[in-house]
C-alpha cells in the first residue's frame, strides 16, 4: 500500500451486512446461523492488487496495493467455539486465498439471539438477516502470519455478531478476531431477566475477556488450528457501549497494544506496552453521550462521555490517542444493529410488534441517528482497521488516518494526540 495522505476510490465497503430475499424457515426449534443462498466467486482483490509486506518482527503479511478503505487481502473464515462459560464465541480469521470460491457465505437470523421460547413469535417475513461475506471452516492461511488477535466485547442487549461487518473487516486484513455472547449481558439473557421471568447468569465481561486471551495462548481443542499462528505479544481489544467500558478497564492487560472503544465513556487503563487508543462516538448518541456535560440513557451506570474518556486516558510515548466524532450518528450506528429487515423495521421494533417478552427494557438503547447507515459503518470499519494495523502490524498509517476526515464528510471531529 502506498503511504499517502490521499485516500482514493470512495467505495462502499464490501463488508456491509447484506439482506437476502429469502428468510430461514421458522420452527419451534432454535434458530441458528444458516448459509446464504449466494456463493462466492472471490471475496478479495485480484492477485495483481495484493502484495506481500513485512509486519512486526518479520511477520509475513499481505496488503492491497490500491484502495485502503476496502476489505483486505484475505477471505474470511469463521468458526464457532466454546471457551469456558462462553457457549458461543465466533472466531474470524484470515483464510487461505481463494478457499472461499464456490462456498456459501454465512448468514445470521437475528431471531436466534432471542430467548428460545420467543423466537417463533417474529414471523419469517419480518426476520432480520445479516451477513458479512464470511465462510464456515475455511482453512487458515498458514503461509503467512503470525497474526495478531483482537477480542471484541458487545454492549448490553447485543450479541456476538452485532458488529459482524467490523469483525470481518479486521479478519480480512490479517487479524484473528474473537467475539462472544457474554452471559448476563447479551440479548437473550437481558430479555430473560427483564420481562421473561427467567434467571440470567451474572455478568463478568472482564473475566470473559481474560478467558478468551488464555484460550488463545493455549490454542488447544477447537482453537488448535491457531497454534503457532498467533502473535501473542500483540493483542487488540475493542468493544461497543458497555463492552467498550469493559475493554477499557482491562486495557493494561499484558500483551495488549491497541484499544478501540465505540461509544465508550471510560478512560482506558494504560500500560507501558499500549501503543494506540482510538475513541469513536456518535454526536447524536442518546445512550452514551459524546460531549462532556451531557447525559444519556446509559449515564446512570456509565457516567462520563466519549470525549472525556479520550481526554482522561493517560498520554505518554509511544501511545497514540485519537478521537473521532461522527455527525448525526446515534448509539447503534457504530454497529450493524441499525440494519432494517425487509419491511424496513429494526429487529427490536419487530420484536416489540410481536410481543417478545422483555424487549421494552432494552428499547431505549435502540438509538439510530439520522446518518446514512453505511456511512457510519465505513468510518468505524476503516479507522479501526488502520489503527490496528499501525499498532499490531507495525505499518505506517498515520497519514492515512489523518486523511480520513477529508474522505468521510460525516466525520465531524477528529483529534489526534500526540
Amino acid at each position: 500500500m502506498r503511504q499517502t495522505a490521499n485516500i482514493v476510490n470512495p467505495l462502499c465497503l464490501a463488508v456491509c451486512a447484506n439482506l437476502y430475499a429469502s428468510a430461514c424457515s421458522n420452527s419451534d426449534s432454535e434458530i441458528h446461523a444458516v448459509e446464504a443462498p449466494l456463493t462466492a466467486a472471490s471475496s478479495v482483490a485480484a492477485d495483481e492488487e495484493i502484495a506481500p509486506v513485512v509486519g512486526c518482527d518479520g511477520a509475513s503479511l499481505l496488503e492491497r496495493t490500491t484502495d485502503p478503505t476496502q476489505r483486505g487481502a484475505w477471505a474470511v473464515g469463521q468458526r464457532t467455539v466454546t471457551i469456558g462459560r462462553l457457549n458461543s464465541v465466533e472466531v474470524l480469521y484470515p483464510a487461505k486465498p481463494k478457499s472461499e470460491v464456490g462456498k456459501s457465505a454465512l448468514q445470521y437470523d437475528l431471531r436466534a439471539f432471542l430467548p428460545q421460547s420467543e423466537q417463533s413469535k417474529v414471523p419469517d417475513a419480518e426476520a432480520t438477516l445479516v451477513s458479512a461475506d464470511t465462510y464456515r471452516d475455511l482453512p487458515l492461511d498458514e503461509a503467512h502470519g503470525p497474526y495478531p488477535a483482537i477480542i471484541f466485547a458487545h454492549g448490553t442487549g447485543a450479541y456476538r455478531v452485532s458488529s459482524l461487518s467490523t469483525l470481518a473487516m479486521w479478519a480480512s486484513r490479517g487479524f484473528v478476531v474473537l467475539a462472544a455472547d457474554h452471559p448476563g449481558v447479551y440479548l437473550a439473557d437481558q430479555l430473560a431477566a427483564n420481562g421473561c421471568g427467567q434467571l440470567a447468569p451474572p455478568a463478568d465481561v472482564s473475566g470473559d475477556i481474560n478467558a478468551e486471551i488464555s484460550a488463545l495462548r493455549s490454542a488447544t481443542g477447537a482453537l488448535a488450528f491457531l497454534a503457532g499462528r498467533i502473535d501473542l505479544q500483540r493483542l487488540g481489544l475493542a468493544g461497543h457501549s458497555s463492552g467498550a467500558v469493559e475493554i477499557a478497564r482491562v486495557g493494561n492487560t499484558p500483551g495488549v497494544q491497541s484499544v478501540v472503544t465505540l461509544a465508550g465513556t471510560s478512560a482506558v487503563n494504560t500500560s507501558s506496552s499500549l501503543r494506540s487508543a482510538l475513541f469513536i462516538g456518535g454526536l447524536s448518541d442518546k445512550v452514551m453521550p459524546y460531549a462532556p456535560g451531557t447525559f444519556g440513557v446509559g449515564s446512570v451506570l456509565y457516567p462520563g462521555s466519549v470525549t472525556a474518556a479520550y481526554q482522561t486516558t493517560g498520554s505518554f510515548a509511544p501511545l497514540n490517542k485519537r478521537l473521532i466524532g461522527i455527525g448525526d450518528a446515534g448509539h447503534l450506528n457504530l454497529t450493524d444493529m441499525c440494519q432494517p429487515n425487509l419491511q424496513g423495521s429494526s429487529a427490536i421494533q419487530a420484536a416489540l410488534d410481536h410481543g417478545v417478552c422483555g424487549v421494552d427494557s432494552i428499547a431505549p438503547l435502540a438509538d439510530c441517528g439520522a446518518i446514512q447507515r453505511q456511512s457510519a459503518l465505513d468510518i468505524v470499519n476503516v479507522s479501526s482497521a488502520l489503527v490496528f494495523e499501525e499498532a499490531l502490524h507495525c505499518r505506517e498509517r498515520n497519514a492515512l488516518i489523518a486523511a480520513l476526515p477529508g474522505h468521510y464528510t460525516d466525520i465531524a471531529e477528529y483529534q489526534p494526540q500526540p
